[in-house]
């Protein structure tokens, strides 16, 4: 692996930790931009460093260091949105794999923060209803949960994830790393 690579990899984990502190409340809801950040990096690296810097994160995360959005440590693993990062460590990757070989463009750089959106969608959602109903004994039901997550939390990624599609095609050729 390069330094440049290393040094990106290093600079998206540390971006990633930044956007877990940036705040927006809204009533109950607390917006965070970690998932742009995360397409952003699926925009931006090829799919391994894609991974390293997520799973970077997590790592500085799950050793007690406060960069999640609710603090740090290995009981985090606990908290019922950590589903959600666990699912960045998994979408950023499949974002980057997708944008491998193809023309960058709006649309396709857009798909891959799609892709992003719906792979941590799929598991936090899923980890949050286990977690409650394996862990917590509680009996909310999945339709509740997702009543609860998608709605203005989904309607604000989406828009991220496209603002970031329509500057991430020329922002790329100055990040570029080999693949």
């Amino acid at each position: 692996m390069k330094t440049r690579e290393i040094a990106l990899i290093g600079l998206f984990a540390a971006l990633l930790c930044v956007s877990a502190w940036i705040r927006v409340p809204l009533g109950p809801i607390v917006l965070t931009f970690q998932l742009a950040v995360v397409a952003l990096i699926a925009m931006m690296l090829p799919p391994l460093p894609a991974f390293l810097s997520v799973a970077a994160y997590l790592v500085l995360g799950l050793a007690g260091l406060p960069v999640f959005a609710a603090g740090g440590g290995l009981g985090y693993v606990l908290h019922p949105t950590f589903g959600y990062l666990a699912g960045f460590a998994l979408g950023a990757p499949l974002g980057a794999w997708y944008l491998r070989k193809r023309e960058l463009r709006f649309t396709t750089t857009f798909l891959a923060g799609s892709i992003v959106i719906v792979v941590s969608y799929v598991c936090g959602i899923g980890y949050m209803w286990a977690l409650g109903q394996f862990i917590a004994g509680l009996s909310a039901s999945l339709a509740t949960i997702l009543s609860m997550t998608l709605g203005m939390l989904y309607v604000k990624d989406v828009i991220l994830v496209a603002l970031l599609a329509s500057v991430a095609p020329r922002l790329r050729k100055y990040v570029v790393v080999s693949e």
